[in-house]
């Protein structure tokens, strides 16, 4: 029975070693092309569009670059973080060590909303009181007015299910917000 089971074993190695590995078949294909890249291409790019997210980029830089000297006044050491960081846009060391986690939104003086991510908002979930939720409003001489809020989504962990994002009334969160402190 083992002489059997042996040369049943030895024929089986044997023909492992006869497999040969074959070139591989490709049998379809796609190629993703942004909308984005085919209007401008096509000619057919909006210009209104482009100057949107130019202005909104610039925007943004103005609201973090607020932030960070409003972090610095506080006698705190701000990093901004690597762009479309998970979470939080800027990270603050306090004189003792403590860490904040700032996202910061900046919107132009009487924009009506302001859009929160689903990463976001989870982590202002985990972070409670670390977490600053910066407000800045950007005027149209480029001055700013920033404000904070505090564990700004505490109670909302129940809302976020297949949620990728949230609209707010922006003055949602102004309202409730303070002078950094």
């Amino acid at each position: 029975e083992f002489d059997n089971r042996l040369q049943r074993r030895l024929a089986e190695l044997d023909r492992e070693r006869q497999l040969a590995p074959q070139r591989p078949l490709v049998i379809g294909a796609a190629l993703v092309v942004p909308d984005g890249l085919l209007q401008r291409l096509t000619g057919n790019a909006d210009p209104q569009a482009a100057r949107l997210v130019r202005e909104t980029e610039r925007i943004e830089r103005i609201a973090v670059d607020a932030v960070k000297a409003a972090e610095t006044a506080l006698g705190r050491e701000p990093r901004e973080m690597p762009h479309n960081n998970p979470g939080y846009d800027v990270e603050s060391k306090a004189g003792w060590g403590e860490l904040l986690f700032l996202e910061v939104k900046g919107r132009a003086v009487g924009a009506r909303t302001v859009t929160i991510t689903r990463n976001e908002i989870l982590t202002g979930l985990n972070k409670g009181d670390h977490y600053i939720l910066a407000m800045v409003r950007v005027s149209a001489d480029d001055s700013t007015e920033v404000r904070y809020i505090v564990d700004p989504f505490m109670g909302q962990d129940g809302v976020l299910t297949g949620v990728a994002s949230v609209n707010y009334e922006f003055d949602h969160f102004w309202d409730r917000s303070e002078a950094p402190r």
